[in-house]
């Protein structure tokens, strides 16, 4: 089998998340493999209310291909990406996913060992399709959004949040004591909200948006009732000779 593509495993399971279930859009039921225009690899999958992208600098792809989109992963496949090698035996830690032509390989010898899918070293293999077709220009939502300038709050969906804490999870291969921090920005055209990841490498490679649903943007900050509209009566203390009197805290 000829090999296409070389991926983190662990990346292609996070962005996998992301992805269309039964969609009538095909192309959006799996991940899409994108050559970075410098180094690497960029993962990205969308069900078309969330995104999720992160770059694998140490990836590849063939020369021949700029584009892959693989249709949805099975499940046995997906569990051999995110598996976290036994401390007895750290040799068992997938390494690499490759990606095939008909099919893909999660690897646990690194990336210099070429994938043999009957090794020792292999976790799994499985039969992955290719897709034929466009993916969805997302990067359109992006452009010239490095600075982001105030605008109004769009409403989200609060499940949408969700799928970014099982990515990470992934990711950081977080314990449920401690998660990464998030950091969400409004786009410059109030379109989607932006996810950046605080934590290590995952700052930069990591990238994340949220669409916005139909409902009316939350114009304030803060609810009403946290500002108060009238000013509030001096507290008061039992004095020691009986009754109140008023006590001045600015003193």
């Amino acid at each position: 089998m000829k090999y296409l593509a070389r991926v983190s495993p662990r990346y292609f399971a996070a962005v996998h998340l992301f992805a269309g279930v039964n969609d009538v859009r095909y192309y959006l039921n799996g991940v899409c493999l994108q050559r970075h225009h410098e180094k690497g690899v960029v993962l990205v999958a969308t069900n078309g209310h969330v995104l999720g992208a992160i770059h694998d600098p140490e990836g590849w792809m063939d020369p021949g291909r700029s584009e892959i989109i693989l249709d949805a992963a099975p499940r046995r496949l997906l569990k051999a990406c995110q598996a976290v090698a036994p401390k007895k035996r750290p040799d068992l830690e997938a390494q690499s996913l490759w990606v095939g032509e008909c099919g893909a390989v999660v690897m646990a010898a690194g990336h210099s060992v070429t994938p043999d899918p009957f090794s020792g070293d292999a976790l799994a293999a499985e039969r992955i399709r290719q897709l034929a077709g466009v993916f969805p220009d997302w990067r359109r939502l992006v452009r010239d959004e490095r600075v982001v300038a105030p605008g109004a709050q769009p409403a989200i969906a609060a499940h949408c949040l969700g799928v970014f804490d099982q990515a990470l999870g992934i990711l950081c291969q977080s314990d449920g004591d401690w998660s990464p921090s998030l950091r969400l920005d409004v786009s410059n055209d109030s379109s989607g909200v932006f996810v950046r990841v605080h934590q290590g490498d995952l700052e930069e490679r990591f990238f994340g948006i949220v669409m916005p649903t139909r409902q009316s943007p939350i114009l304030s900050t803060v609810p009403e009732w946290i500002v108060p509209t009238a000013k509030l009566a001096k507290p008061r203390v039992r004095a020691a000779e009986g009754g109140f009197v008023p006590v001045d805290r600015s003193a």
